[in-house]
């Protein structure tokens, strides 16, 4: 004689095993996903290793948006600073907010790019910049888009590090975003 089994107690049965299956399934997918999520944020925690330092006319042109692959390079190039402005409410060292002092400076026979330097707590701002031929070792960063200072009237403050902001001010074709000194070497004195 065969066992009867109820039909009733059959589905009950089936609709356990997979509503079971179903639990399993979604708890593997989440630590799946779990796995997934730690290896992208150790993948995003390494170190940034540096490109080699590149000619800043190679890499960008005045006139042109940054490409793909100039932002965050380090670049070098020459020339001489033309005005100086103040840029307040920047984002420095250890993300304090403080103010940057930047430059028109002027690349012979390219064109023009601000340039901006951090004002260190112990040697204050600087009266201005250097007049004399000036090589410079730097960040490429792209233009800010975003207003870091309060509205001012004032001409030497800037209220974004943002070539447009610089348009009138110079007559020579400008390269879009900005450079952070590392480095500077007045007439090849460091």
């Amino acid at each position: 004689m065969v066992p009867r089994v109820n039909r009733s107690n059959f589905s009950n049965l089936i609709s356990k095993a997979l509503a079971a299956a179903l639990l399993i399934a979604i708890f593997i997918g989440l630590g799946i996903w779990q796995l997934q999520r730690a290896a992208d944020l150790q993948e995003l925690e390494k170190p940034v290793i540096d490109k080699p330092m590149i000619s800043l006319l190679d890499i960008a042109k005045p006139g042109e948006a940054l490409s793909e692959f100039a932002p965050n390079r380090i670049v070098k190039f020459s020339g001489s600073y033309a005005e100086s402005f103040i840029a307040p409410n920047q984002k420095g060292i250890g993300n304090a907010k403080a103010s940057w002092e930047v430059g028109i400076f002027e690349i012979p026979n390219a064109g023009a790019i601000l340039v901006a330097r951090e004002i260190s707590v112990s040697s204050g701002a600087r009266t201005s910049f250097p007049i004399e031929q000036v090589t410079i070792v730097g960040r490429l960063m792209p233009h800010q888009s975003e207003d870091r200072a309060v509205l001012t009237n004032n001409v030497s403050v800037l209220s974004r590090l943002d070539s447009a902001l610089i348009a009138d001010k110079t007559n020579l074709p400008i390269f879009d975003g900005f450079v952070i000194v590392q480095k500077e070497e007045i007439s090849g004195v460091p």
